[in-house]
Order: C-alpha cells, then structure tokens, then sequence
C-alpha cells in the first residue's frame, strides 16, 4: 500500500478553493495490492 498525508484545502462555493493555516490532514492512499487483498479476504473467509 503507498499513502501519504495530506492537508485538505477549504473549498469556497465558487469551486476554488483556499490553503489556511488550521487545514487537518488526511491520509490519503495513493495504490492497493489488489492481489494480497484478495487472498487475505478469502483466506479469512476459508477459516
């Protein structure tokens, strides 16, 4: 899995949108292994 942290940024109702100093982070996922995903899922559903 690759992720980062990222500031959010205010969305004004013009669609722009402004950078301010007390923006939280989210982290957001940049790709998935599909593949381990899947065989995680059905390994625990084999249990």
């Amino acid at each position: 899995m690759n992720k980062e942290e990222v500031e959010i940024k205010n969305i004004r109702e013009d669609s722009s949108y402004e950078i301010t100093e007390n923006n939280h982070k989210i982290t957001m996922v940049n790709y998935l292994d599909v593949n381990e995903i899947y065989s995680d899922l059905f390994k625990k559903l084999g249990e």
